[in-house]
């Protein structure tokens, strides 16, 4: 990848995460509230839009588990400082509804990474194969 598209796809992941955090601590009083009108849809597919979109900026599978580790710590930090909120609480149940949507974005981007390398070995298999294959 790029340092052009990496970069972008780096600003882009960070916006993600400051929009959850600024949605998830927004008073609860707040006027306007964009949600699905179910918090628990809101947080699955929130974590899992943002681990499937950084998980392109991570190569091996270590990686991918740590992204979804610290967006889960993330995810409890925010909802930690929901705590500290006006009209807004901290919920095990949210909490959990986040690290679903990690684990399904982490899953996603598992089966993306799998079956680009099988594409690319079907594509061009090691040279061993192809010396074989002649």
């Amino acid at each position: 990848m790029s340092i052009w598209r990496r970069s972008r796809v780096i600003l882009v992941a960070i916006g993600i995460y400051l929009a959850i955090a600024a949605l998830s601590l927004v008073p609860g009083d707040f006027p306007i509230k964009p949600t699905s009108g179910w918090d628990k849809l809101d947080h699955t597919v929130a974590y899992f839009v943002v681990v499937a979109f950084a998980s392109v900026l991570v190569s091996k599978s270590r990686y991918l588990i740590g992204l979804g580790l610290a967006t889960v710590c993330y995810a409890g930090i925010l909802e930690i400082g929901q705590s500290f909120v006006p009209g807004r609480e901290m919920s095990f149940a949210d909490f959990f509804a986040s690290t679903l949507g990690v684990v399904l974005g982490m899953g996603l981007a598992s089966l993306i990474s799998i079956g680009m390398k099988k594409w690319a070995y079907f594509l061009a298999p090691p040279a061993q194969e192809r010396h074989e294959l002649s």
